[in-house]
């Protein structure tokens, strides 16, 4: 990549970073206050429900949730299915600096930045179900207490946003991919 264009991509790119550790942030923070919760002793078991079927129903939900992760993560934001899908679709560019960074650097730069933006869908809906993962665990602690059961969950949940996170080389890799289609 030129050093210019690498430059501005990398800056369009770095919204995912902070959108990324945004929600790391959340997620740490709920975790923080189910700790805080168990040390302090505000929550008891309910007598009322029975844990083995809230962990149960909670277990099945979470893997349901986990393989939709992994089929998204492998079936969609792969490097072709994404330069492939950003030239079919028509995308508006609203943002100034994009539609400045596409004007400057021509076709390449426009595959590559609906490529982005298709990018920066997938990963939000990957992070927003391990977010949701966590919150899942969360109610399930506040409804049986069961703090080793949660900490379970809190680790699927950053492990799969960890596993998630929005390195360049994605975009790289589809730079590479457009140049090699456009015969440069």
């Amino acid at each position: 990549m030129e050093k210019e264009f690498r430059n501005q991509i990398r800056q369009i790119y770095r919204i995912n970073r902070i959108l990324y550790l945004a929600i790391f942030l959340g997620m740490s923070t709920l975790t923080l206050v189910a700790v805080i919760f168990h040390l302090s002793d505000v929550l008891t078991p309910q007598e009322l429900i029975d844990s083995y079927s809230v962990d149960r129903v909670l277990l099945m939900i979470v893997v349901v949730l986990l393989f939709l992760v992994l089929y998204i993560k492998r079936t969609y934001l792969v490097p072709e299915k994404l330069v492939a899908r950003a030239e079919k679709r028509p995308l508006n560019i609203v943002s100034s600096d994009v539609a400045d960074f596409v004007q400057q650097f021509g076709q390449e730069a426009d595959i590559l930045v609906k490529a982005l933006i298709i990018m920066r869908r997938y990963f939000m809906v990957i992070w927003s179900i391990a977010n949701l993962v966590i919150l899942l665990a969360f109610i399930g602690y506040v409804l049986t207490a069961n703090l080793r059961i949660f900490l379970i969950y809190v680790l699927v949940s950053f492990y799969s946003l960890a596993i998630n996170y929005p390195a360049f080389r994605l975009v790289e890799r589809c730079y590479y991919l457009v140049k090699d289609k456009n015969g440069d």
